[in-house]
């Protein structure tokens, strides 16, 4: 009987991961399609010299740095996965202990985004020379790097529970506001002083609304889990002490007619 329950629940999980799956597919197809289609609207309003800005040398600087920081903490956390235990009759990891690792990515992600962003600035092309504030540009970009990994060691704590909708939403909504608000600097539905920007703080400034974004919506979401973690735990341990305090006044009372009937 029980192997038929840990097969019915074997078999609901593996459904519920592959429609999260599937939910997660379908978020990356309309997204890029959402994106695709906003881009050509900021296409529109930008030469081919400020659009390559955005999608060739700031998206490298980016790539980069989010690589170099965060990559091998990902890759090394998802072993946490085999460290599940039982609450509740769920399967779930222990959260501080995947945060205490992840959170590493923060102090790296500073060291490697100072690191890259001062070799993009002294080691730049001539070309480089020639586009307005790219110096500042680059240094947003760098802080914009660090913000995102702020929210980080959430991504991973979500990654390792298979959170898959809420990578779903958090996949969507930061690439989402940076498009909108690139094609409102651009466009000029932000006001004359940011459509007189130059196109590299534009870049730089939708750059930071991203990682504003992405961080927000990982702290707000992985306060929740670290929340209704605590309160599982704290039940699973009221129930242990419960069951534990009356298998002890069995066993007092058990020794109490054994007394009895000695006497």
């Amino acid at each position: 009987m029980r192997g038929v329950q840990d097969g019915s629940k074997g078999e609901s999980h593996a459904i519920d991961i592959a429609m999260a799956f599937l939910h997660l597919l379908a978020s990356q197809i309309s997204l890029r399609l959402v994106n695709f289609g906003l881009n050509l609207l900021i296409a529109r309003h930008l030469s081919p010299e400020a659009y390559g800005l955005s999608t060739v040398r700031f998206h490298l600087l980016i790539t980069t740095i989010m690589m170099l920081s965060r990559e091998g903490l990902r890759k090394g956390c998802q072993r946490f996965k085999s460290d599940k235990v039982q609450q509740r009759g769920i399967s779930h990891v222990d959260p501080w202990r995947v945060l205490s690792v992840a959170g590493l990515v923060v102090p790296i992600g500073i060291l490697v985004a100072v690191c890259v962003c001062t070799a993009a600035v002294w080691l730049h092309s001539p070309a480089a020379d020639a586009i307005p504030a790219y110096e500042q540009a680059v240094v947003i970009h760098g802080v914009a790097a660090v913000v995102e990994l702020l929210g980080e060691p959430f991504y991973i704590l979500a990654t390792v529970e298979l959170q898959f909708r809420l990578r779903v939403v958090m996949d969507t909504l930061p690439l989402t506001v940076k498009a909108l608000v690139t094609l409102a600097c651009v466009a000029g539905w932000a006001g004359p002083t940011l459509a007189s920007l130059p196109p590299a703080l534009i870049f730089s400034i939708a750059q930071l609304s991203l990682a504003v974004a992405s961080c927000l919506g990982y702290w707000i979401a992985g306060t929740r889990m670290l929340r209704t973690w605590s309160r599982e735990a704290g039940m699973e341990g009221h129930v242990l002490k419960g069951t534990g305090s009356s298998s002890r006044q069995d066993d007092l009372a058990g020794r109490e007619k054994d007394g009895d009937g000695e006497f």
